[in-house]
């Protein structure tokens, strides 16, 4: 480490579950010669913003990398920004993205004042399509596409304007926001047909997605309803780093958050979305939800209700 560097940790993934043993999360440290504010953080659906802003230098490094994680989209706003990620450097400037992993090391570095907005977007909703691609993490390319483009000028407009929204339109806008970051991952792949493993993954995925309010939703009951063994099943999740059990739980998770910031939903107790999505004991499901999105169910729907 530099001499005459402040340091700080900006992020330290708490795990999914908050039951019993769990394995450590990703963690991310920043350091810089002078102070840097506090990042900006808000919520397009279920997509996590974070906008960081400094008049001095800053490195960043991945430290810890979590098997689970998804990917960031790293839009430079002002300044100048380098992402190194893989054994590949890209340069970044104002209005050019670039896209990184979780669950491999990377490093930030920029060498004067920028502005910086990382997008995280959740594994599941990327349907674990990154996996063996990994010509669109730290590459300058991603910016040469029209699709590249629009999602460029859209996280820009964005990252200016997310206060206007309301909560409704900020669900809508995050759904937009990852059509086209599928968009640039569609323009960048080979687009070589998924594995066997992978494409019954995502099946899998769906069928669960239209039986998250069952109550039994577990490895036993997705491989009788698939004519397969329940080992296998576990196993096809396995090679995904997931359980069917975290899986869903996750996807609950997501959807509850979803509800606690949809103005539809706003004459809905807390304990009532968490009863919704079949998580039964409240304090469980408080404790869940602050691991995976840093507030409690409460303070997260006061934050981020914008009617």
């Amino acid at each position: 480490m530099n001499h005459g560097l402040r340091e700080r940790i900006i992020f330290a993934d708490a795990p999914d579950d908050c039951s019993g043993p769990t394995e450590p999360g990703p963690t991310v440290i920043l350091r810089s010669p002078g102070e840097v504010a506090e990042p900006e953080t808000f919520s397009l659906g279920t997509l996590t913003c974070t906008a960081f802003s400094s008049g001095d230098p800053v490195e960043v490094e991945s430290v810890r990398a979590q098997p689970r994680a998804g990917i960031a989209v790293g839009l430079v706003l002002a300044g100048e920004t380098t992402v190194n990620q893989a054994g590949r450097s890209v340069a970044l400037g104002p209005g050019q993205f670039t896209m990184y992993s979780g669950a491999q090391p990377f490093t930030i570095s920029a060498p004067v004042a920028h502005s910086y907005l990382a997008i995280a977007v959740p594994l599941y909703s990327i349907g674990r399509q990154l996996v063996g691609l990994p010509e669109i993490l730290a590459s300058s390319e991603l910016n040469r596409t029209t699709s590249g483009s629009i999602l460029s000028a859209a996280l820009t407009c964005l990252a200016g304007g997310h206060t206007d929204l309301t909560a409704r339109a900020r669900v809508e806008h995050g759904n937009a926001v990852l059509s086209l970051i599928h968009a640039v991952i569609m323009d960048h792949t080979s687009g070589e047909p998924p594995s066997r493993k992978l494409s019954l993954f995502n099946q899998l995925a769906q069928w669960i997605e239209h039986h998250l309010r069952d109550e039994v939703l577990d490895a036993e009951r997705l491989a009788a309803a698939h004519h397969l063994s329940t080992r296998y099943v576990r196993h096809v999740f396995a090679e995904q780093h997931s359980t069917v059990s975290r899986y869903v739980r996750q996807r609950r998770l997501e959807r509850a958050c979803a509800d606690l910031t949809d103005p539809l939903q706003a004459s809905l107790c807390v304990a009532a979305v968490a009863r919704h999505w079949r998580f039964d004991n409240a304090s469980v499901f408080s404790r869940a939800f602050k691991a995976q999105y840093g507030l409690g169910p409460q303070a997260y729907r006061q934050a981020n209700s914008r009617l």
